[in-house]
């Protein structure tokens, strides 16, 4: 969480308390600027502005908690009074919406009750929390375990890890409260730490065929290769025959690049597990899709989705690869995930994001912006503007010219090739174009870096980072280059396109001093309403205009800042100019990279070689201009982006 946000929250509730409404109402505010969508920080805030007699913020706070929990009844009631009142927008819509909740079938379930639980009477989910059990917890304990696993089957992954911490200081070495919290960091894809409880649970002789499935998983999403590798090999040959077990040797395969491998164990788990699990489905599509071979993939996501009718992961993917179109069945399914009260405000988001992309495709273009600012507002994100201004600054402090004038080994990091820049600035276009060289390789959105950045964490980075040495930096380069896939073991060039590293690149070249960095970039306003456009889990500046913003600007002023203190500057590859001159854009960044040209280079969209991206499906395509000032479709609906961005002297 913020410790900015945690502040906020007490002195609203000591305000409150006070009932000083409008110290309240002001300290909501801040906690509102940092967390926009969190259900009841939206209902106590409407209820102070209704102390206050803001009639206007109650209204734009009721109308977001109702978009976040269709079935509200309560919020439905109180949104009309207030329309019928205060002579505010579209009454006649919400009196009817009010008079169909308290009728509906959905009227006293789902977000209703947990809503009653924490503003006054108890609501399902509370009331079996509340009689929960669990063998070595007290009962207090007990319902503190329940409220978090009903937090993460919603969706709240940062609320579930809150409450697991808390409950950590009580029960360190509860064996099920490690478990949930292993489930949890995934989530919230804290990789490393999610790895390191589960080897802490092992060690405790939690030995059952689903935790070893689990502890592989870490072990895979951390880029611990090796180590998953150590855990299956661990197995009995029983257990590796399991339709657990195979599913991870499968993912294993799949991070390895061995596609033909996992497909081929795909096979072996369809035609033992009863029933199919949609894992199984969600593999073997994202796998087809990623080779290009979208035709063979639908029925897989069809498959996906009707084994897992809950999850937006079959329309996503598919929406990305453009198989998701009105005329399809999983439109359908993704429209009524959309409404359904059984499905958490994230896969609900999921849908949204995924059918703007149909109606987008249909040229609907206001109906789908509509189900883009429904998508965006329906993600509990946590973004403090101000924690991340502290935290680039200490960077920028602690790696200044005369400490990276330290590091000048060549050899190590030779060939290795960072990308690096915002999400949809043109990274996938060119990693696919250097990484159809034929000496080189793409490891893709690599986690290896993460893992380097974590260790470097640990070490004090970036507010007291006095205490590294040399060696520390060794081996971290070390550790990323020991930790290579084994495709790319050998090769002569290896393309890393993990986009975050852009604000540690610093750090890169102290570990790597070899390495070679490319910084793509794209018009401000498009690159932010793309990116507005997708669900980019991890990033939680993207989904509102004013934040985005934010991340923008704090995204150039630290990229100006290594393009002065770096030996080598970043080497600019502006999209714009990437579809304007091809084979010019093509041939220097070859160059910048240390690659000689290659004529495949030019015919990068010929390549057999698998893609893992939101951008997959473009870059199967010759190079187009049509996404270029695609934002000027939404002009008005992005004019807060546009000034926002104008007021941080962003040139647009």
């Amino acid at each position: 969480m913020s410790a900015n946000y945690d502040k906020a929250i007490a002195a609203g509730q000591a305000a409150f308390q006070a009932k000083d409404y409008a110290a309240a109402q002001n300290a909501y505010e801040k906690a509102l600027h940092i967390r926009a969508s969190y259900p009841p920080l939206l209902k106590v805030y409407a209820e102070v502005c209704h102390n206050t007699g803001d009639a206007q913020a109650e209204w734009d706070a009721l109308s977001r908690l109702l978009v976040i929990e269709p079935a509200n009844q309560s919020a439905a009631r109180d949104l009309a009074r207030l329309t019928l009142k205060a002579g505010l927008k579209d009454t006649e819509g919400l009196v009817r919406r009010a008079r169909d909740l308290a009728t509906s079938k959905h009227a006293d379930t789902g977000f209703l009750g947990r809503l009653k639980g924490l503003f006054g009477g108890a609501g399902a989910d509370q009331r079996r929390a509340d009689s929960a059990e669990e063998p070595g917890l007290t009962k207090d304990q007990a319902v503190i375990l329940r409220r978090a696993e009903n937090a993460l089957s919603k969706g709240d992954s940062s609320g579930g890890h809150a409450l697991l911490l808390q409950l950590l200081n009580e029960a360190p070495d509860h064996p099920k409260v490690l478990r949930v919290l292993v489930e949890a960091r995934l989530s919230l894809n804290q990789f490393r730490p999610a790895l390191q409880t589960a080897n802490d649970l092992a060690q405790r002789g939690v030995d059952d065929i689903e935790f070893k499935a689990l502890h592989i998983l870490c072990a895979i999403q951390a880029a611990e290769f090796l180590e998953a590798k150590t855990l299956l090999d661990d197995l009995t040959e029983a257990e590796r025959q399991s339709p657990q077990i195979m599913l991870q040797n499968c993912q294993l395969y799949v991070a390895q690049g061995d596609a033909d491998a996992a497909l081929a164990l795909l096979d072996k788990v369809e035609d033992t597990a009863d029933p199919a699990p949609a894992q199984a489905a969600a593999i073997r599509a994202e796998l087809l899709a990623g080779r290009g071979d979208f035709e063979a993939a639908l029925p897989w996501f069809e498959a996906w989705s009707a084994r897992a009718p809950l999850s937006s992961g079959p329309f996503a993917k598919a929406g990305i690869n453009r198989l998701l179109t009105k005329d399809t069945k999983l439109f359908e399914a993704a429209v009524k995930l959309t409404d359904s009260p059984e499905a958490s405000p994230l896969a609900r988001s999921g849908a949204f994001f995924a059918i703007s992309r149909a109606y987008t495709a249909a040229k609907e273009y206001d109906t789908a912006f509509k189900c883009i600012e429904t998508a965006n507002a329906l993600v509990d994100a946590v973004y403090d503007a101000d924690e991340i201004d502290a935290t680039t600054a200490a960077i920028k402090t602690a790696i200044a010219p005369a400490v990276l004038s330290n590091f000048d080994d060549p050899e190590r990091g030779k060939g290795i090739v960072f990308i690096c820049g915002l999400p949809r600035s043109g990274s996938t276009l060119a990693t696919q174009i250097l990484s159809a060289h034929p000496d080189a390789v793409s490891i893709g959105e690599s986690q290896i870096f993460l893992n380097c950045l974590s260790l470097a964490e640990e070490a004090g980075y970036p507010n007291d980072f006095g205490k590294a040495d040399d060696k520390l930096f060794a081996d971290l380069g070390h550790y990323y280059l020991d930790n290579l896939p084994d495709y790319a073991r050998g090769a002569k060039f290896v393309i890393d396109k993990e986009l975050a590293k852009f604000q540690h690149l610093g750090l890169v070249k102290m570990m790597l001093p070899g390495a070679r960095i490319l910084h793509t970039r794209r018009n401000p306003m498009d690159v932010c309403y793309s990116v507005y456009c997708y669900n980019f889990l991890g990033w939680p500046a993207i989904y509102r205009q004013d934040t985005l913003a934010h991340f923008h600007a704090m995204h150039d002023d630290v990229m100006a800042h290594w393009s002065a203190v770096l030996p080598r500057a970043p080497h600019v590859v502006q999209y714009e100019n990437v579809v304007a001159d091809i084979e010019g854009e093509t041939r220097r960044m070859l160059d910048a990279a240390g690659m000689p040209f290659h004529q495949d280079c030019l015919d990068f969209q010929k390549s057999t070689g698998s893609v893992a991206t939101a951008s997959s499906y473009q870059v199967r395509q010759k190079v187009y201009s049509s996404s270029i000032a695609a934002w000027k479709r939404h002009e008005e609906e992005l004019a807060p982006l546009r000034h926002a961005l104008e007021g941080y002297g962003t040139a647009l």
